[in-house]
This record gives structure tokens, C-alpha cells and sequence, in this order.
């Protein structure tokens, strides 16, 4: 991207271009349509809430079941092997070839996950490319984001 329209004047410069879709992506998704929201909250009912108007609280238990190697297994194989990759560079076509040698590593990483209830911050991590949708190239609402995570 080497130029885009914002109100009528170009902007050339790569890091203000990254703010601009920065915060087009970020507050336009973010925010929603305001009167809908309200309308939902005005129509809400609580005979399935968790916690009713009558004080009346229903919370189901929770149980964490812990993964097996088989179970970690299953789940890597039946992951469509694709070339592309997050920024740790690994791919799902790559994890499949390797599934044998890393299942017990990954299953280990999972239940630790699971058990302490931490989600590491570099799985949290993706790269956002930017995909033209139609129309003029250089206006940045004609581009939607897509996130390339890690395989893992």
C-alpha cells in the first residue's frame, strides 16, 4: 500500500496509513450500532440468566477435563494443512509432519493452559494483513482485515 484517500487529501506515510486502518478496524467493529444494542438490552429476558431479577442465582458447575496425547493427536491431524503461517512462522502443514515428535510437549502445554486457567500472551499474537475488497484501491474502507494466527 503506498497511498490512500482520507478525506480528500493522500497520505503516503507507512505509519500514519497504519493508524489510520488501525483505528478504522478497531472502533468500527468495536463499537456496534448503538440503538440496537439498546433495543436488546430493553428486550432481554431473564428466565435463562445466570443471575435474575428474583436474586435467584443458576450457575452450572464447571468441570476442566485434561487432554490426552491421543485426543491432541486427533485434533492435529484433522486440521487443514495450509502453507500459511503466523508470526511464528510455523504452518499447519508443517505441525501435521511434525505431529508425532511435539504431541506430548503440546499436550502438556494445553493442560497446564487448562489447569491453571492462563492463556499464554503469545498465543493471544496475530499478524493482520489487509484484503481489497472492491472499488478504489487507495480508500481504506474498501480493504477488510484478516488475522493470521499461530498454527498452535
Amino acid at each position: 500500500m503506498q497511498d490512500i484517500k482520507i478525506e480528500h487529501k493522500h497520505v503516503t506515510d507507512p505509519k500514519e496509513i497504519a493508524g489510520i486502518f488501525n483505528n478504522y478496524f478497531a472502533f468500527k467493529n468495536i463499537k456496534g450500532n448503538k440503538d440496537e444494542t439498546e433495543s436488546r438490552q430493553k428486550n432481554t429476558k431473564f428466565e435463562n440468566c445466570y443471575f435474575n431479577p428474583n436474586g435467584v442465582q443458576h450457575v452450572p458447575s464447571l468441570v476442566f477435563k485434561t487432554f490426552s496425547t491421543k485426543e491432541i493427536s486427533t485434533i492435529t491431524k484433522s486440521i487443514k494443512s495450509k502453507n500459511s503461517r503466523g508470526y511464528d512462522e510455523i504452518s499447519t502443514k508443517i505441525l501435521k509432519i511434525s505431529s508425532n515428535y511435539i504431541v506430548s510437549p503440546v499436550t502438556y502445554i494445553c493442560n497446564k493452559i487448562i489447569l491453571s486457567g492462563i492463556f499464554p500472551d503469545r498465543l493471544k499474537l496475530s499478524i493482520v494483513k489487509l484484503e481489497y475488497k472492491k472499488g478504489d484501491k487507495r480508500n481504506y474502507t474498501n480493504y477488510r482485515p484478516i488475522s493470521l494466527l499461530t498454527s498452535f
